[in-house]
């Protein structure tokens, strides 16, 4: 029996993430029933156990996820990006805490013609991104269209995400949209496993389009990406 990507990637999450979950609930059990019987180190390696099952389960759900954008039908319709980015900004500021977040989204962007279903995953994942990677309490994310010297794919128009957080070293702008890349300790900034960038470059590369991150002038990154442009006239819906 020959397998799609889609079928293939639900089987080995289906079967991956059973024995993971197992391992997770087993050091639970552990933790709770002879915790009294082990000492610091002891206490710390489970934590640790636990922690790399439990990374495990997101990891192979990131993958699951990708090989849904990789195969799933385009379904394309005009979308408003201001109202799907305003929904994306609200659910990142939300799973933060002792942070304040000022939102800027420019209220007259051109409409794209896109994946309803794709496009609100690529704004989660990159306003999750902006949110997370800050260093100061008091944190900007502006949202617009690009204005950008780098080459627009034909019939595209170009988007901005700009943050004025921890930034990206030039050295490491290309490689953060690698599945699993992260630049920083797992611990650090939300303890995501480096998925977000890349699931967000597959939603634009299946819609034709490129995405790329520049530094800004100041501190941050200015993540942008291109989607297609919906023809004059066309009305655009945020779902």
């Amino acid at each position: 029996m020959v397998l799609d990507i889609e079928t293939f990637a639900h089987v080995v999450a289906h079967d991956l993430k059973a024995p993971l979950n197992g391992i997770a609930a087993l050091v639970d059990f552990v933790v709770e029933d002879y915790a009294d019987r082990l000492d610091d180190e002891g206490r710390a390696q489970l934590r640790l156990i636990q922690t790399m099952a439990t990374r495990s389960v997101v990891m192979v759900d990131a993958l699951r996820q990708l090989a849904r954008i990789a195969t799933v039908p385009i379904n394309l319709r005009p979308l408003d990006l201001s109202a799907l980015a305003r929904r994306a900004a609200t659910a990142a500021i939300a799973n933060v805490t002792e942070v304040t977040v000022d939102v800027a989204i420019g209220t007259s962007l051109p409409p794209v013609v896109a994946d309803p279903a794709l496009v609100p995953l690529l704004l989660d994942h990159l306003f999750a991104n902006a949110v997370l990677f800050g260093a100061q309490p008091q944190r900007r994310i502006a949202f617009d269209r690009a204005a950008t010297a780098h080459p627009v794919p034909a019939g595209q128009v170009a988007f901005a995400l700009r943050d004025d957080g921890i930034g990206i070293a030039t050295r490491h702008r290309a490689e953060v949209f690698d599945m699993f890349k992260r630049l920083h300790n797992s611990d650090r900034f939300g303890g995501g496993v480096g998925a977000g960038l890349a699931l967000a470059r597959a939603v634009v590369e299946r819609h034709g389009g490129a995405i790329w991150a520049d530094a800004p002038d100041g501190p941050g990154t200015v993540i942008t990406f291109t989607l297609p442009a919906a023809p004059d006239g066309h009305a655009a819906t945020e779902h």
